[in-house]
């Protein structure tokens, strides 16, 4: 007669065969890649220059740390300029530049052109939330040769070379609106007024003295008075004088 196996040795039995089987499988598997811990010299990017011209050359410097100077190496670094459109209104594509270390050498640089358009930035009424900047990254090793430093990036804000249209000026005359009352002698002066247009330039502007009585065209006594034709503002400056002395001839007249 035949005795069946108690249930708990059946189990047992189970549990090794199932141990067994795992651990042939684990045999027969490959071992797990280990993720590569970035190695090699730190890069990093930096620059000098606060601001660059549309048109201007922006300088980028790339330095290496660690011990391991001696061998050439060569990184890479992309650039993008930033919250700026073309006159298409299409973001500018980024561009990736290689740079190479010199043997023994930690430094090195390169150049970055801005962009030139024709638009007028920011335009009339336009407000700027974000400035327009020209942007350099380490790009990351592919086969960590090297690791990204501090700082890993670096940025330059761009200027606009198109000048804004300013307003032509307006030039008055300041508290005398038709006539100015001076005694024979006296020093009369008048005070002009410019508004608009860019007031940090120096102006010249064409004037006529009128004299219909002729009292500035002299006398047997008095040569005649020396007419103005121009006025100039000075840079900064919104105010001009025109100084007129019309003569003393020492007769008696109405006012004229």
């Amino acid at each position: 007669m035949v005795r069946a196996k108690p249930v708990h040795t059946q189990l047992l039995n189970l549990v090794v065969s199932l141990i067994l089987a795992v651990a042939a499988l684990a045999v027969l598997l490959p071992a797990p890649a280990r993720a590569q811990t970035p190695s090699g010299p730190g890069i990093s990017v930096s620059t000098s220059q606060s601001a660059v011209a549309e048109g201007g050359l922006a300088t980028f410097t790339v330095r290496r740390s660690g011990t391991s100077l001696s061998q050439e190496l060569t990184v890479k670094v992309r650039t993008w300029e930033a919250n700026r459109r073309d006159t298409q209104g299409n973001f500018f594509d980024e561009q990736v530049h290689t740079v190479t270390f010199a043997p023994g050498r930690n430094l090195a640089e390169f150049h970055v052109v801005a962009y030139v358009d024709d638009l007028v930035e920011p335009a009339p009424g336009e407000i700027i939330l974000y400035p327009h900047t020209l942007n350099a990254a380490v790009v990351a090793s592919d086969d960590v040769t090297y690791q990204l430093g501090s700082p890993s990036s670096a940025s330059v804000n761009i200027t606009d070379i198109n000048a804004a249209p300013y307003p032509a000026p307006r030039i008055q005359i300041q508290d005398h609106a038709t006539a100015l009352t001076v005694d024979e002698g006296d020093d009369a002066t008048l005070t002009l007024v410019r508004t608009g247009g860019d007031t940090t330039q120096t102006l010249t502007v064409d004037i006529l003295v009128d004299d219909p009585n002729g009292i500035l065209r002299g006398n047997d006594w008095e040569p005649p008075v020396e007419l103005p034709t121009q006025v100039e503002f000075e840079a900064n400056a919104t105010t001009a004088t025109v100084a007129l002395t019309p003569p003393d001839d020492w007769r008696r007249q109405e006012s004229h």
